[in-house]
């Protein structure tokens, strides 16, 4: 038994608690055994790294951030440009020749500056190092037509100048550095400034294609412009790479070529037309045919955007009809050989109606 007193405020009165050794509440739990390992970490050293923090804060806030470093130099460890190479061919999953790719990864102005230095020094001016210069023509050459063809095999309706404002718009300062900048590839360029403006890094991818395509071949370098270009159109409307000033214009045209009659816009509904929030809704006929209809806060407005629409079915660019680009699979795979067979020289005249 045990006697435990408590005091209360009209006086003491002892209350006695009878228990049995390990059966009441009043027992002391169980050590736990964990494999945590001890820190160790000193009392001044939390409050230390704190100020630390802040002091590098209050810097940035009066100095402004510090500049960019290279990949190269974010560690004491030597850098091995080698390695790096034979790494990003192997990230990538291609064999590419090594002084092919160390071409690719060379700016001529990174040339240029180290025949400077050597004039400089007295030294030997002749300098045996490859520029990627032909190699980007080459690159951006193929991934040209690789796209076109692709657009073409995919949406045989639609205009060449279509085509041609949509593989501009994926091989884009903007877009070609984007996907660079995620395969790692201005880790290793060599250019006198850093950090790289993106038209150097645009030039030193296509060089990399350019390489894959002189190590590889067309077929393998068709794959990566597939894998890594096209899908930049996912989720995007192909007609917004293309910008029309003239949508009527060339729906009539479209129409003639087709031997139909000229489009006739009609207003099919209006809602609220004496409100701030009117709604019209006009519809393009052709051979007593609806083509194509859209909403519009104005006529006007109504007229051009069911014009573009119209333009969409005709050409079967029609987010909301046609399916999604067959960048692999059975289709994709066909696809792809019959564009590599094409760019080859072999029959052209093949296309398949993806869209359709």
């Amino acid at each position: 038994m045990a006697a435990i007193t408590c005091t209360c405020v009209n006086g003491v009165r002892s209350l006695i608690l009878g228990r049995y050794i390990g059966r009441t509440i009043l027992r002391t739990p169980k050590p736990v055994i964990t494999d945590c390992p001890v820190r160790n970490l000193k009392r001044w050293e939390r409050p230390y790294m704190l100020y630390l923090e802040k002091q590098r804060k209050k810097h940035e806030r009066k100095f402004g951030p510090p500049p960019p470093k290279p990949r190269s130099e974010h560690s004491d460890l030597p850098w091995n440009y080698d390695s790096e190479l034979y790494a990003f061919a192997r990230r990538l999953g291609e064999e590419i020749n090594e002084e092919t790719l160390r071409a690719a990864f060379t700016h001529p102005s990174f040339v240029a500056g180290e025949i400077e230095k050597r004039k400089e020094l007295e030294l030997d001016v002749e300098l045996d190092m490859q520029d990627n210069e032909e190699l980007s023509h080459i690159g951006i050459e193929f991934i040209s037509e690789y796209i076109k063809s692709y657009l073409r095999h995919v949406y045989p309706n639609f205009p060449d100048d279509g085509i041609n404002a949509t593989k501009d718009h994926l091989t884009s300062v903007e877009v070609s550095s984007h996907i660079a900048s995620h395969l790692g590839v201005a880790d290793l360029i060599k250019y006198p400034v850093f950090p790289f403006p993106e038209d150097v890094v645009q030039k030193t991818f296509f060089a990399v294609v350019g390489a894959l395509l002189q190590s590889q071949g067309p077929d393998r370098t068709g794959l990566f412009v597939r894998d890594f270009f096209l899908p930049q159109l996912m989720g995007k409307d192909i007609n917004d790479c293309w910008e029309l000033l003239d949508p009527m214009g060339l729906l009539v045209e479209t129409l003639q070529q087709q031997g139909k009659e000229p489009p006739q816009p009609r207003l099919i509904r209006q809602t609220g037309s004496s409100t701030l929030v009117a709604m019209y809704i006009v519809g393009i006929y052709s051979d007593k045919q609806l083509i194509g209809s859209a909403p519009g806060s104005s006529i006007l407005e109504a007229e051009d955007q069911a014009t573009r629409v119209a333009l969409k079915n005709i050409f079967g660019t029609n987010p909301e009809k046609s399916p999604p680009l067959p960048i692999d699979g059975p289709i994709g795979q066909y696809l792809h050989a019959s564009i590599v067979k094409q760019l080859k020289g072999g029959d052209n005249s093949e296309r398949v109606a993806v869209s359709d």
